[in-house]
């Protein structure tokens, strides 16, 4: 399974150490070593994978909607995903928090959620998964679907998350105009 095992910022491109919010530290720079001149990008998710059988990384929405998988560059090693304003600026200051999420691509992975660009500044994320042979770990939890009743069909299925994007109940309606709410996650 693959681990996180590394999660730092950088803002406005800036390589060095900045101390603004989000600024890159000595310890990131540290992380990234020589391969920061061909990593300045400022909205930009940034991931390294060390050892195991993973190379890619799944870049994708919180919703899932949206999925992307991404080859390290030859030049640098990194994983790298875009990332506009339209899709990933939002407020801290509001409560919400990025849309965007990342895993190594095809493998048992920790999720590192809740990326964006917060206040809608340019800020880069930087990500590095770890191989971490047997710890056993299951890894995040995902919602199963609830068996549809014999003759009845499904119309819509929605399912609710909590603060933390586990899934909390599912709803299901039926073409009768019946639905039905399944609980998946007690809080």
């Amino acid at each position: 399974m693959y681990k996180l095992t590394e999660r730092f910022t950088s803002r406005d491109g800036v390589m060095k150490p900045d101390p603004r919010e989000y600024g890159m530290t000595q310890h990131g720079l540290d992380v990234v070593g020589a391969e920061k001149d061909d990593l300045g990008g400022a909205t930009q998710i940034f991931t390294r994978i060390d050892g195991g059988p993973g190379k890619n990384t799944r870049y994708f929405t919180r919703n899932n909607a949206l999925n992307f998988v991404r080859e390290p560059k030859p030049e640098s090693g990194w994983c790298v995903w875009d990332m506009t304003h339209d899709n990933a600026g939002y407020n801290p200051d509001e409560g919400q928090v990025g849309w965007w999420n990342a895993a190594v691509d095809g493998q048992e992975s920790d999720v590192a959620d809740d990326i964006g660009l917060p206040h809608s500044w340019h800020v880069s994320t930087f990500l590095v998964f770890t191989w971490a042979e047997g710890d056993g770990n299951s890894g995040p939890e995902v919602p199963t679907p609830p068996d549809l009743p014999t003759g009845k069909r499904a119309t819509l299925i929605t399912t609710t998350y909590d603060e933390q994007e586990k899934p909390v109940h599912t709803l299901i309606f039926y073409s009768d105009g019946s639905y039905e709410d399944s609980t998946i996650h007690a809080n």
